[in-house]
């Protein structure tokens, strides 16, 4: 049994360029939000379930 060893990530440096700015796009909201938006406790017994 031989064993290979890769330097390789196993994708190209353009698709690893690709996936990072589009984590980035989905992230800057979220980011936004921690920073800004305001932690409230939501009250006992007063949601609906949604299907």
């Amino acid at each position: 049994m031989t064993t290979t060893l890769s330097t390789d990530g196993g994708i190209s440096q353009r698709t690893t360029v690709y996936a990072e700015r589009q984590m980035l796009k989905h992230a800057m909201p979220v980011m936004v939000l921690e920073r800004f938006g305001l932690a409230r406790p939501m009250p006992k017994n007063k949601s609906t379930t949604i299907n």
